[in-house]
């Protein structure tokens, strides 16, 4: 995920992938070395409360290697964003 959300708003947790498992299929040494594939990035520039899903090219790690699909979906789910503040020695007054 790249990017800032709106001002006031930002990303809440990991994204959500669809599938969850992406099968590779290779030489051995370069499968039993793979620990994660790469994705393009999920830009979310500007994003507003909600979600929001895109369609990102799964990256080859090698041209030896083929993947069972070229893509997945990602979704990010942005919220507004909450501050929370002490204020210690202040005078409080009751009315």
């Amino acid at each position: 995920v790249i990017g800032m959300a709106a001002p006031g708003f930002t990303v809440s947790g990991a994204p959500t992938i669809e599938p969850e498992q992406v099968r590779v299929r290779g030489p051995k040494s370069e499968i039993e070395a793979l620990h994660f594939l790469r994705t393009s990035a999920f830009d979310v520039a500007g994003l507003q409360e909600g979600k929001h899903s895109r369609s990102l090219t799964v990256i080859r790690p090698d041209s030896r290697i083929a993947l069972n699909t070229s893509t997945i979906r990602a979704t990010v789910t942005v919220v507004r964003e909450l501050v929370e503040l002490s204020f210690a020695h202040v005078p409080i007054a009751v009315m």
